[in-house]
C-alpha cells in the first residue's frame, strides 16, 4: 500500500459509524504493560475520540493480532519512532486497534493483511502498508504523513495547543453526530438540514444529509427483498436505487455507482431520470475530490451525452 499521490477515501458515516455494531465494546488489552506513547482503542474510541483528533494531529492506526509478533515488533517500533518525534511537538499520534478483539472495526476499515498501518487525516482513512518495513523507511512514511496533513491544514499540536486556533464545531452539527450515533437518522437530518440553512453548500453538512438520508433509507428495507425487487424488474429504477443504497451502506461504492449509471446508459424517460437524480444524490456521500466520484462523475457525462 501507499500514500503517494495523496489522500483515499473520506471515513464517512454511511459506511464506518453505521456499519460498525451498535453495542458499547469493551477496551481492549494493552500489547505491554508500560508504554503512554499509543492509545489502545476499541470501536467506541475510535469513533468519539481517535477519528475527530485527527482534524487537529494525524493518527497513525495499527491493526495488530496478539498472534502475530510481526505486529507486536511493528507498534513497539512505532512508539519508539513516536517518543523520539513528539518530544516537543505533538506531530502525530499512535493508535492500536486489536483485530482480534475488534473484527467489525477491522472489516469496517476493509483490512485484509495483519498487521495493517493506516492514517487518519482530517477524519480521512489512507493505508499505508500492511507488514514490516525497516526504521528509516518507517520514519520516511511517517514525515510524508505529517506532510499531507499540513497540506490539509492538519498541523499537529505543540505544548498541548493547537499549533493554529481550531475553530469550535458547530452545535448542530454535533446533534447530527450523536443522532447518527443513537440511530435517529430523521434527527439527524434535522440537524445536517439546519446546518445547511445557515450555511448554504457546507462540506461536512451536505455530506452528513447525504449519508443520514441513506442509513435512514436503508434501516426502512430490507436488502434481500432489494435484491429479489431488482430480479423480478431490472427497468424498475427505484429498485434499482435501493439496491445502490444497500452497496454503499456495505462499502461497495464502485459497484453502487456502477449499476445505476449503466441503468442511465440502457434506460430513458422517467426511469432514466429517476437513476440520474438518485446517483447525484449519493454523490454527495463523498468529498468533492474523492477519485471514485471523479470517475464516476466522468462516466455519467458519457452515459447521458
Amino acid at each position: 500500500m501507499s500514500i503517494s499521490g495523496g489522500l483515499p477515501q473520506q471515513f464517512n458515516r454511511a459506511i464506518d459509524l453505521s456499519a460498525l455494531a451498535a453495542k458499547k465494546t469493551p477496551p481492549q488489552d494493552a500489547i505491554s504493560a508500560g508504554g503512554s506513547a499509543r492509545r489502545d482503542v476499541d470501536e467506541n474510541s475510535l469513533v468519539k475520540e481517535i477519528i475527530p483528533s485527527s482534524k487537529q494531529v494525524p493518527v497513525i492506526l495499527v491493526v495488530w493480532s496478539p498472534r502475530s509478533e510481526e505486529s507486536q515488533l511493528l507498534v513497539q517500533a512505532l512508539e519508539a519512532l513516536h517518543r523520539k518525534d513528539n518530544e516537543a511537538t505533538q506531530r502525530w499520534s499512535l493508535a492500536v486497534l486489536n483485530a482480534d478483539a475488534q473484527p467489525a472495526v477491522a472489516q469496517a476499515l476493509r483490512v485484509t493483511t495483519i498487521p495493517t498501518v493506516l492514517a487518519i487525516i482530517a477524519e480521512q482513512v489512507a493505508p499505508l502498508f500492511d507488514s514490516m518495513i525497516p526504521p528509516d523507511q518507517l520514519e520516511i512514511v511517517l514525515n510524508k504523513v505529517v506532510e499531507l496533513a499540513a497540506e490539509q491544514g492538519v498541523t499537529g499540536i505543540s505544548n498541548g495547543v493547537p499549533n493554529e486556533q481550531v475553530i469550535p464545531e458547530d452545535p448542530d452539527l454535533i446533534i447530527a453526530d450523536q443522532a447518527l450515533e443513537d440511530n435517529e437518522f430523521p434527527a439527524a437530518i434535522t440537524a445536517f438540514e439546519k446546518v445547511l440553512v445557515r450555511k448554504p453548500g457546507d462540506a461536512e453538512a451536505t455530506q452528513g444529509l447525504a449519508n443520514a438520508k441513506l442509513l435512514l433509507r436503508t434501516s426502512l428495507a430490507d436488502p434481500a427483498a432489494a435484491q429479489a425487487a431488482v430480479l423480478a424488474n431490472p427497468e424498475d429504477a427505484n429498485a434499482q436505487a435501493l439496491v445502490a443504497d444497500f452497496e454503499i451502506f456495505a462499502g461497495e461504492a464502485d459497484a453502487a455507482l456502477d449499476r445505476l449509471i449503466k441503468f442511465i446508459s440502457s434506460n430513458q424517460g422517467a426511469q432514466r431520470e429517476i437513476a440520474r437524480t438518485h446517483l447525484l444524490e449519493l454523490f454527495q456521500n463523498f468529498a468533492p475530490t474523492e477519485p471514485i466520484l471523479i470517475a464516476a462523475r466522468s462516466a455519467l457525462s458519457k452515459a447521458l451525452f
